[in-house]
């Protein structure tokens, strides 16, 4: 699955819920932040995707999304910072933080 995938669910089955696998999120967030993440941010997002690893039962994972929640309010500006590129075009400054967030 890509968003093809994604697109042809909602059509078929537009009320699925869909769960994610926590060790893919996992994936995605280390992949983000590497095992040695030197910003602060990137720090404390690591830390919350290894805690997600061993998050097994439904109330440690409604803590873990208000960690997770907590974690984006907290690092939001930080998050929206854009860097102008040499064709005048914006990007995420921190892109690699933002895209676990996405995925």
């Amino acid at each position: 699955g890509g968003s093809g995938f994604e697109k042809a669910r909602k059509n078929i089955w537009p009320t699925t819920v869909v769960q994610r696998c926590t060790f893919h999120a996992f994936v995605n967030i280390r992949s983000a932040t590497t095992t040695r993440p030197r910003l602060q941010a990137s720090q404390e997002l690591y830390a919350l995707g290894k805690s997600l690893i061993r998050t097994k039962t439904a109330p440690e994972a409604s803590e873990w999304l208000a960690a997770y929640i907590g974690w984006a309010q907290r690092w939001e500006d930080f998050l929206a910072q854009r860097t102008l590129t040499p064709d005048g075009g914006w990007v995420p400054t921190h892109a690699r933080l933002v895209s676990p967030s996405h995925s």
